[in-house]
């Protein structure tokens, strides 16, 4: 009876393991030409990323050096911001009135205060 049980909940896991696994087409990594992986995969760059999502990387790497290149993470753009003012410049060489609102254009943020030409 005790192995029969077992392998009942062994057969159950297994199932539950091999549908969720079938149930989320895995998503593209690298752009166009890269490889696929699973759901919470790294990011190198914001069409690495479903749409309404960007890739955030660490304050202060921008995904541009060798050890935070494959770091970024999916993340939702923000449909709205408060008004705090706290300004970053983003990696794209612009500034923005606060974390927030970078997240919203998509762009991660490269430090905090403007940006300096």
């Amino acid at each position: 009876m005790g192995k029969l049980l077992f392998s009942l909940i062994l057969l159950g896991v297994v199932s539950i393991i091999v549908y969720s696994f079938l149930a989320s087409p895995p998503r593209q990594f690298g752009g166009s030409g890269g490889h696929l992986c699973d759901v919470d995969c790294p990011c190198v760059q914001n069409s690495d990323c479903k749409e309404g999502e960007y890739c955030a990387h660490d304050i202060g790497s921008c995904g541009n050096d060798v050890e935070s290149r494959f770091n970024g993470q999916c993340k939702s753009k923000k449909t709205e911001c408060g008004n705090k003012e706290e300004p970053v410049c983003g990696c794209d060489g612009k500034s923005y009135k606060n974390p927030c609102n970078a997240g919203l254009r998509g762009v991660s943020v490269k430090s905090y205060g403007v940006c300096k030409i």
